[in-house]
């Protein structure tokens, strides 16, 4: 970063220089545990590059940088304030739609609709599930003019994963039945040109997301079954060699989301088996996803400790892990405020009413 930041002051007044930094920053930043810091200062290099750039004149340079600007925004919102980041990041996308037309720019036009797509998918996650959900499958049916399987196969498996999400967002809210189908009928679609030894960060991506939606999906139906398609679908991702050492971030995804799984299916097959397994993932996201440079990753993991150690205080121990359930409730209490999150608040807030049924007051 220190290098970074030297050669921004070298080449502040050269707006294709400031470009490349904020692109390789954002390339450093997607796979580094300091990945706030390298956001941020691309956002900072990017929005340097454009107050040069003119859309008269350089639209193509204009475009490319509102790209890579919503790309940088997209991010941060993953880490931090995501209403404001994401709503940056689609008013940046928007801004490169000004150039990118389906005429004249047709690849470019269906890979920024694929990049709205992950944002509206993200911002539903916090505001507006619906709206914001179906927006996001009208950007990907946008990409999908241009792009098909035969021509551009990792693009379309990137279009189909992020529909795949989309329908997993918009299954938290209504029809989950239905939309989780439409879910895994996207994932199974995006997984056709892909294998583990010729693209094992999509193979990761898309086993991760599909497993994220057999959890959604076993509260609808088959909760034990559901739970086990998500854990083998977990357990594919790990198998991208070299993981945890290349991709730590990565790796404490799939852990976290094993330590949400294993808490919905100890909630229905109770026994220390699944408690155990379950809070072993979650140490090992809490490896990574600090409360500093991962606060919202943070909370969702303490959400997950409480529920098991919850369940297990209906096993052994009653008065320990009770206790040890009401600490990581209030911990993730420290970042999901209700002003700030009041959907995870209130999820929090429920879990915690549900302890009290199990260890009074």
């Amino acid at each position: 970063m220190a290098n970074m930041k030297e050669m921004f002051n070298i080449f502040n007044d050269e707006p294709d220089a400031l470009m490349l930094l904020g692109k390789k920053a954002i390339e450093i930043g997607k796979i580094d545990v300091s990945e706030k810091e390298y956001m941020i200062f691309a956002v900072e290099a990017l929005r340097k590059a454009l107050d040069l750039y003119n859309f008269d004149n350089h639209p193509v340079q204009y475009a490319t940088a509102q790209n890579h600007l919503g790309l940088a925004y997209f991010c941060l919102g993953v880490l931090e304030d995501r209403v404001e980041n994401c709503k940056m990041s689609i008013n940046a996308y928007n801004e490169a739609l000004r150039v990118w037309t389906i005429n004249k720019h047709p690849f470019e036009y269906a890979s920024a609709h694929n990049e709205l797509m992950a944002v509206y998918s993200s911002l539903a996650e916090v505001e507006n599930k619906v709206k914001n959900s179906e927006m996001a499958i009208e950007a990907g049916r946008e990409a999908l003019k241009i792009i098909t399987m035969e021509e551009y196969p990792v693009e379309y498996a990137r279009i189909q994963g992020n529909i795949g999400n989309a329908y997993e967002v918009l299954a938290e809210a209504e029809n989950r039945k239905e939309n989780c189908i439409k879910s895994i009928e996207a994932f199974s679609e995006a997984l056709k040109p892909i294998s583990i030894e010729k693209y094992p960060i999509y193979y990761f991506k898309l086993k991760m997301n599909l497993g994220i939606t057999y959890t959604t999906f076993s509260d609808a139906e088959d909760k034990v079954g559901n739970c086990k398609r998500a854990i083998e679908s977990f357990e594919d991702a790990l198998k991208v060699e070299g993981l945890k050492e290349k991709y730590p971030k990565f790796y404490a995804l799939v852990q976290l989301n094993l330590g949400g799984v294993y808490s919905v299916l100890a909630s229905v097959e109770k026994g220390l088996e699944n408690c155990e397994k379950g809070l072993s993932a979650c140490q090992e996201a809490l490896r990574v996803f600090t409360l500093t440079e991962f606060p919202i990753q943070y909370a969702k993991i303490y959400i997950d400790v409480g529920i098991l150690y919850r369940i297990l205080a209906t096993i052994e121990n009653r008065e320990e892990n009770c206790g040890k359930a009401k600490d990581a409730f209030n911990e993730a209490l420290h970042v999901f405020t209700e002003d700030a999150y009041p959907e995870y608040y209130n999820n929090v807030m429920s879990n915690i009413g549900k302890l009290r049924d199990v260890c009074g007051d």
